[in-house]
């Protein structure tokens, strides 16, 4: 019986649009990495690991929601992370202390 609801991997990944490009700009500069490079890694077939010479920040924005100016739009939440995120929301205001750091900076 299919319910219709469509299930992900335990893994987890993120989805890039261009990840060469992405590659090329992260390492661009950076001991002695260029687009050349990256190509000739990928086309290895070799799983590279590269540690970045300065620490990058990434956000991960998850939404199960959308809206144009007429319509809200709902998706399935395929991670169950609404609740805890409108558990938070209801809950007291605090401000995580890396925030408060960086807010100073």
């Amino acid at each position: 019986m299919s319910t219709g609801i469509r299930r992900l991997s335990p893994i987890h990944f993120v989805r890039v649009r261009n990840p060469f490009d992405l590659a090329d700009r992260l390492l661009g500069g950076q001991d002695d990495w260029d687009r050349a490079r990256i190509d000739q890694v990928v086309a290895s077939g070799k799983t590279t690991r590269v540690n970045l010479a300065r620490p990058l920040r990434i956000l991960i924005a998850y939404g199960t929601a959308s809206a144009t100016p007429d319509k809200v739009y709902f998706k399935p939440d395929l991670y169950n992370r609404d609740a805890p995120v409108l558990a938070a929301l209801e809950g007291e205001f605090r401000v995580h202390q890396l925030d408060q750091q960086t807010a100073q900076k």
